[in-house]
């Protein structure tokens, strides 16, 4: 898996839950996020898994993809 920077990679939409750190202060938090379309706003942004917008995220990790083995 690897970690990608928000303002440096597009973020995949349509890909549900994805593994996120956030920057808070002095510390990095890490949790699992959506990133989809918000209703209030008409943009796209990161929410958590109670509903609630993260607007701290700075990178966000995607699986590698997996080898088929014939």
């Amino acid at each position: 898996m690897k970690w990608y920077s928000v303002k440096d990679y597009k973020v995949p939409a349509n890909m549900g839950m994805l593994f996120v750190a956030l920057s808070i202060e002095n510390l990095c938090i890490y949790k699992i996020c959506e990133y989809k379309h918000n209703l209030k706003t008409d943009e796209f942004s990161w929410f958590d898994e109670q509903g609630y917008t993260s607007s701290q995220v700075t990178h966000f990790c995607i699986p590698d993809p997996i080898e088929i083995e014939e």
